[in-house]
């Protein structure tokens, strides 16, 4: 399905029946990493799953692109649609925009829940996302991502999932590079921490242990800013969570929604 927001074009996916849940995807995904997240979800609550401006079939417009964009989009989204409120997950550069979102649209924020994510960059980061970008724009996405996906996995699951892994990394490839190298750039300047004592909503802060893209202590310093916020590390699990410990991050997901929907 397509919406026109802010004048370009989303594309998302609903499913199910009940309070509302949105799953936003990170940087280089595209609805379908929630496949099973989303049918899991949809057993009890009404889901959305969208492509984010610049990856997807959702439109691609020349950057610069920020967080506030993004979550106005999500806002619109929501009011084609007719999402009044709803809980926030978000994985990874997903997780930056609901939690922009959170800050600034609390009315339509039910409950939050930022995954393999972090509230701010340091500078190494920065001038490593600014490199990145730059990379992209003068040689292109393979010049970048090549054979990296799997700095997205724990050592045990690329070790044990070659297949997948390379496949992860194909899609990364299929990228739009402008468009990735927007991205790149809104996600190394953010600094959310002094905000998020703002939040009041409940949020659930995910981590996975061995997440080389997004360490948990990223998500330790969210969950101690969060009034009231849930911390959970997942054991033996790297920044792709979806794949590596499914059954783990749906119980956890239910187990919270179900407590504060």
């Amino acid at each position: 399905m397509r919406a026109q927001v802010n004048g370009i074009e989303l594309r998302y996916e609903m499913q199910g029946d009940g309070p509302d849940v949105v799953l936003t995807h990170g940087m280089g995904g595209r609805l379908e990493v929630w496949d099973g997240t989303a049918r899991e979800l949809a057993k009890r609550y009404r889901v959305t799953t969208w492509d984010v401006r610049g990856f997807g079939e959702s439109s691609k417009p020349p950057g610069p692109v920020t967080p506030e964009v993004w979550a106005a989009d999500l806002r619109g989204l929501m009011d084609q649609i007719g999402i009044d409120k709803a809980a926030q997950i978000g994985h990874s550069m997903g997780g930056v925009i609901v939690q922009r979102f959170a800050l600034d649209y609390p009315a339509r924020t039910w409950a939050l829940i930022p995954m393999g994510t972090s509230s701010e960059v340091n500078e190494k980061a920065r001038e490593r996302w600014a490199r990145m970008a730059d990379k992209i724009e003068k040689e292109g996405l393979q010049a970048v991502i090549g054979d990296r996906g799997s700095l997205a996995f724990s050592d045990a699951y690329t070790r044990a999932h070659p297949a997948e892994v390379a496949e992860y990394t194909s899609q990364r490839l299929r990228n739009d590079g402008p468009a990735y190298a927007a991205a790149g750039r809104a996600v190394s300047s953010y600094s959310y921490t002094a905000e998020l004592a703002r939040i009041a909503c409940p949020t659930l802060v995910i981590a996975g242990a061995d997440d080389k893209v997004a360490p948990p202590g990223g998500s330790v310093i969210m969950s101690r800013q969060i009034p009231g916020a849930r911390l959970e590390i997942i054991e033996n699990c790297g920044h792709t969570m979806t794949m590596e410990q499914f059954p783990t991050l749906i119980a956890l997901l239910k187990d919270f929604l179900n407590s504060v929907s």
